[in-house]
């Protein structure tokens, strides 16, 4: 494993990933709630996060902690539009720069979910080239540009061929090369905000703070949006994030710079014991009892409207609305996407790579294909030229088509399907994107079906 190089250090290709502009993301009064029934059916909302407002500066990571339940995890699916739930409610603006945050910029930001949405029998180049490859219009050297140097970004170069694994299954990679891979999918697409849902969990202290340190240096070399939750970090993993924001029961409980918050809890009544690592102290106290959990972000919402918070630099909060069209954001648009016939291609080679990996499945598909259709060859051997034999004719028909069909459904091997629900949750799809997702990953298991199936057609008449 290759050890961090330092933040001002310089890789050949470095412009491949340059932003050239601060971009500032930023959310003001953000309220969620979703729908609950009780036991007579009545509905009613339950709010998940009240009125939050903050911001997140480029060149700098912002860390969100709380205990669970606390809404970091919604509070980052709320801000990118990544919560599902038709019949919630949401209210609130978020903001790029000074530009409002909508579906036409979601390509400026990406998200990364806690679980991993990389293949296990994929190495981290392939991963990378792949998400560059069906997301961005370039040619094929200016993709291995970009690859290149996401790849030496995350200090992923000893392990680039190297297969990533399934844990608990497939031995492959490290935890903490396996998370970096994950970045590698999004950081390829060239960012201008990236938000992590706990890049740290699962990992061990050291491989934590190797996680922490590349994403400070994605911020600061380019002048990146870093925001990632984070639930209990060791004391020098909480040191490499610049801001924190403490949520408690979807209530703000601090937002500023991480050096400021031992003191303004300090202001407080709660004093950071010597010796002890502040992040597991401020869990400890926002899992204190409600009452006295209410107060805090009672204090919190007193201190962001006296008078002496508009001149501290402890505080980051939204100065209000600003809803004019910003030129960098506009020139980062024009970026164009790949087509659906790259994408198609991609899709295609991932799938007979995957199946020539996995030999175990495509033999016990092909055998499944070959005792499905010697069994209907049987059943149906010797038809005789009349109107049953006609009949019997559409009925085999009938069933090869359906067990064409309904395949999927029924295939006793199904390697693909844990990596599925990933991409699922990673981005929405449409019926489209689910057709061009299928035919490739379906297309290696038709030599088995063209092999054996004509068998059905093959009954003598007489």
């Amino acid at each position: 494993m290759t050890e961090p190089v330092e933040a001002g250090a310089h890789t050949p290709h470095e412009a491949a990933l340059s932003l050239g502009k601060v971009v500032n993301f930023s959310w003001e009064n953000l309220t969620y709630r979703v729908p609950v029934e009780d036991d007579d059916g009545n509905t009613t909302y339950k709010t998940l996060l009240y009125n939050l407002s903050g911001t997140a500066v480029g060149g700098r990571v912002l860390a969100i902690m709380g205990p669970s339940g606390a809404g970091k995890t919604t509070l980052l699916g709320a801000i990118t539009g990544k919560l599902y739930n038709a019949k919630a409610k949401m209210e609130g603006c978020c903001f790029l720069n000074s530009t409002i945050y909508s579906q036409r910029y979601k390509k400026l930001v990406s998200y990364v979910s806690q679980d991993d949405i990389v293949m296990g029998k994929e190495t981290p180049r392939e991963a990378i080239r792949f998400s560059c490859r069906v997301r961005l219009g370039l040619s094929s050297e200016e993709s291995e540009r970009i690859v290149d140097e996401v790849i030496a970004r995350l200090h992923l170069t000893s392990c680039q061929n190297t297969i990533l694994g399934i844990p608990g299954i497939l031995k492959g990679v490290s935890g903490g090369e396996r998370k970096r891979a994950n970045v590698g999918t999004e950081l390829a697409t060239n960012p201008c905000v990236m938000l992590l849902d706990e890049p740290t969990t699962g990992l061990d202290s050291v491989n934590a703070l190797r996680v922490g340190q590349m994403l400070r240096e994605l911020a600061k070399r380019d002048m990146r949006t870093v925001i990632a939750t984070v639930h209990s970090p060791s004391s020098e993993l909480f040191d490499v994030f610049d801001d924190l924001l403490l949520l408690a029961k979807g209530h703000v409980i601090y937002h500023g710079p991480t050096a400021d918050a031992v003191a303004y809890f300090a202001t407080l009544g709660y004093q950071v014991p010597p010796r002890t690592n502040p992040s597991e102290y401020f869990m400890n106290v926002l899992q204190l009892p409600e009452e006295e959990v209410s107060q805090l972000w009672l204090a919190w919402e007193d201190y962001v409207t006296s008078a002496a918070a508009n001149n501290n630099t402890c505080l980051m909060v939204v100065q209000g609305p600003i809803t004019h069209q910003d030129k960098f954001l506009e020139s980062q648009l024009k970026v164009k996407g790949s087509s659906y016939a790259v994408q198609f291609v991609e899709l295609g080679k991932r799938a007979f790579r995957m199946f020539r990996r996995d030999p175990g499945a495509f033999v016990g598909r092909s055998l499944q294909t070959l005792f499905f259709a010697v069994f209907m060859g049987l059943f149906f051997f010797n038809l005789k030229l009349n109107q049953q034999g006609v009949q019997d004719r559409a009925g085999a028909l009938y069933i090869t088509l359906m067990n064409n069909c309904l395949g999927r459904v029924c295939m006793v091997f199904l390697p693909i399907l844990p990596s599925e629900p990933c991409s699922c949750r990673s981005r929405p799809t449409t019926p489209t994107t689910r057709l061009c997702t299928s035919l490739p990953s379906m297309s290696p298991r038709s030599p088995s079906r063209c092999c054996f199936q004509p068998y059905l057609i093959s009954s003598r008449t007489s």
